[in-house]
């Protein structure tokens, strides 16, 4: 028994990584680019020196894989490049490459024990299919007559009993197939060389012929679309169409992992890149119509569905994010910030609102007609110096007045609470002038006023 047979490893389920260094801070990248795809079980290093994966990665993920093979390179050094393939794809051809190589093998050995030449041997094997087919009925197509069924040894079902396994194949009527013993098709030492040949298939890989005969019931399997993610994306298509550098679509993965990963057994459950970057090209296209089914592969439902949890899940995540600048060193650091690049004192941030038009609501809908006559959200955000938002209000539609926005917000009870905040913030003329809220002057007359 192999090193992946005694792991007990899920091989439909799992990916093996070569090109391993040892060195954990490269190593570590690989892991957190595949945690990118879902939730993963275990990680198993091959130590078996006996074994072909012998220093390779065994990686199992809780359900289905990634899209593979793949080539991930280093960050730091692009002279270091991993392969990451399935295992399935790369066990089954391994061992089924061992066990015809045992196979023939013992073929050998039995030409050498019985005195035969080794060619001959292989050529009394290749003889029996022939006889089969030779001794298989023929039907005129010029005279159509009635089809029976009735049952004929099938040669691939060889067991070591005595009882044959039997398929069905049609014969005219009043006509039975000749009986043909498996004595007869095979020597007894060569049919004993081709059962021990099945058996010790059966014993190797049984997962790969259990596979098999699911298919082979099943008939015609069902096809699933390719699933591309932003990992297909070069860099200018990642900020092109998901208006994100990839670094940082890696980033939202690795944040929602555990949220998006599912325990699913299906082969088909979405992977977590590709939620995220279905969600991603919802955001920045404000469609999921047939041009985000394109980069997902995805169907509309699914779509819908990754973009209601990745969105809950950003919104979770929200706070750790956006945060203003309440104690003593953040407001200093955010007033110097705004000096080096303004060269404006005291500025906590810069407050404005932007509409996000939707779909006309089926109640209240003429309360989100904005000024330009469209649906919409009018929403409320605070900026720091590298326009980082460190605020959001979006509670009110679209017909609702910014400075209406901003006195039912929380912002003027943190600017005129106890004790208040030492700055102010920067807004234009839809808000009026405050102790804490600088404005434009109405008329600026002079230069300074102009600045």
């Amino acid at each position: 028994m192999d090193f992946i047979q005694k792991s007990g490893v899920k091989i439909p389920n799992a990916v093996i990584v070569s090109g391993i260094t040892q060195v954990p801070e490269q190593d570590e990248q690989v892991i957190d680019f595949l945690k990118v795809y879902g939730k993963i079980e275990k990680i198993l290093s091959v130590d078996d020196s006996l074994s072909e994966f012998y220093q390779n990665l065994i990686v199992e993920y809780s359900s289905g894989s990634s899209q593979l093979p793949y080539r991930y390179t280093v960050r730091d050094d692009p002279t270091i490049v991993y392969e990451v393939k399935t295992l399935s794809s790369v066990y089954a051809t391994n061992i089924g490459s061992n066990v015809t190589k045992t196979y023939l093998a013992e073929l050998k050995e039995l030409a050498k024990l019985s005195g035969k030449d080794y060619g001959e041997v292989l050529k009394e094997m290749s003889q029996i299919g022939e006889d089969v087919e030779a001794m298989r009925p023929t039907v005129e197509e010029s005279s159509p007559t009635h089809v029976d069924e009735v049952p004929r040894t099938s040669f691939s079902d060889v067991t070591p009993s005595n009882n044959g396994a039997t398929d069905y194949v049609p014969l005219t009527s009043g006509r039975r197939a000749p009986s043909l013993s498996v004595s007869d098709m095979n020597p007894p030492d060569i049919q004993k060389v081709v059962i021990e040949h099945i058996v010790q298939g059966q014993d190797v890989v049984p997962h790969m012929q259990s596979q098999l005969g699911q298919r082979i019931r099943r008939g015609r399997e069902r096809v699933y679309q390719p699933r591309q993610t932003y990992l297909s994306l070069s860099e200018e298509e990642c900020r092109q169409k998901l208006c994100l550098t990839r670094q940082a679509v890696t980033d939202v993965c690795h944040l929602l992992a555990d949220e998006l990963g599912t325990d699913a057994p299906c082969p088909y459950a979405l992977p977590v890149a590709v939620k995220v970057t279905a969600a991603l090209y919802f955001y920045a296209s404000g469609s999921f119509q047939h041009p985000l089914s394109t980069i997902g592969g995805i169907s509309q439902s699914a779509i819908s569905s990754a973009i209601h949890a990745v969105t809950s899940g950003l919104v979770r995540h929200a706070g750790k994010y956006i945060q203003f600048p309440v104690t003593p060193d953040s407001q200093e650091t955010t007033k110097q910030a705004f000096w080096a690049k303004c060269g404006f004192p005291g500025v906590l941030g810069a407050i404005d609102c932007t509409h996000v038009q939707l779909r006309a609501p089926s109640e209240n809908a003429l309360i989100y007609i904005n000024r330009k006559g469209t649906h919409s959200i009018n929403i409320q955000v605070i900026c720091d110096a590298a326009c980082k938002i460190t605020h959001v209000f979006a509670n009110y539609p679209g017909s609702s007045h910014d400075s209406f926005i901003l006195a039912n917000s929380a912002i003027p009870a943190i600017f005129e609470g106890n004790p208040p905040l030492d700055g102010w913030l920067l807004g234009d003329n839809g808000y009026p002038l405050k102790t804490w809220l600088m404005t434009p002057f109405f008329m600026p007359a002079t230069a300074r006023e102009m600045f």
